[in-house]
Order: structure tokens, then C-alpha cells, then sequence
């Protein structure tokens, strides 16, 4: 039997590696996270379904922990991401967040990125 999981902000933080900061964006409900990879222009993104005005996940079945690849160049997501479900059962979420951010480090060099400021001067 899986438990749903409500986690607060602070809480959310801890499950995250160094290196990961929350930054602003205009059009979230929710607080942000980014980190570095090894391949240049290619970030790590977070939206932790942490809602911005009570620091507590939303409830159940209204929300799932987002982790996407993040150009750096356009400011734009790399493909659609996964989904991480806050629920417990045989496994924890902590240890899916950190299995899946591990995965989407090692995977960042296989993520195009075009510029497309350089492409326009080009042509």
C-alpha cells in the first residue's frame, strides 16, 4: 500500500544536492529549483510542487515533482520531463528524487542545444 506524501519546503530542499539553487520565475505557483551539469548551456530544473504561498505540497492528485533538462541558452525546457508521484511505498520519494536527478546527470550530454541567436547571425 503506497501512502501519499505532503512535504514542506524546507523539507523538499534537503532531498536535493548541493549545487541546486531556487530561482524566480514570473509564471510558477510553486518554487523552482536549477542545478549544473557537466555539458555546458544544459541545467537541471526542479518544480518541486511546493506551492509559493504556504510552502507545502499541493494535495493529492493535484500535483507531481517535475524534473526537466533546462537550455541555458533559450531559457527554455529541453523536452517534456518526469514526473516523481509523492508517494511512498516501496520506495521513498527522497530516493527517487536523487535516483532521478543522478539519471538526468549523467544523461545532460545527450541533450542538443541550438542557439538560435547564432544560427540567425549566420544566416
Amino acid at each position: 500500500m503506497s501512502n501519499f506524501v505532503i512535504l514542506e519546503k524546507e523539507q523538499f530542499e534537503s532531498y536535493l544536492p548541493k549545487g541546486f539553487q531556487e530561482i524566480e520565475t514570473p509564471y510558477a505557483k510553486e518554487h523552482v529549483y536549477q542545478g549544473t551539469t557537466d555539458k555546458l548551456n544544459v541545467g537541471i530544473r526542479i518544480f518541486s510542487s511546493v506551492d509559493i504561498r504556504t510552502n507545502k505540497t499541493r494535495g493529492v492528485g493535484s500535483d507531481a515533482v517535475r524534473i526537466v533538462f533546462w537550455d541555458i541558452i533559450n531559457d527554455r525546457p529541453l523536452g517534456k520531463g518526469k514526473r516523481i508521484y509523492r508517494v511512498e511505498g516501496k520506495t521513498r520519494i527522497r530516493d527517487r528524487i536523487q535516483e532521478r536527478i543522478d539519471y538526468f546527470m549523467k544523461e545532460a550530454y545527450n541533450q542538443t542545444v541550438i542557439d538560435f541567436g547564432y544560427v540567425k547571425a549566420v544566416n
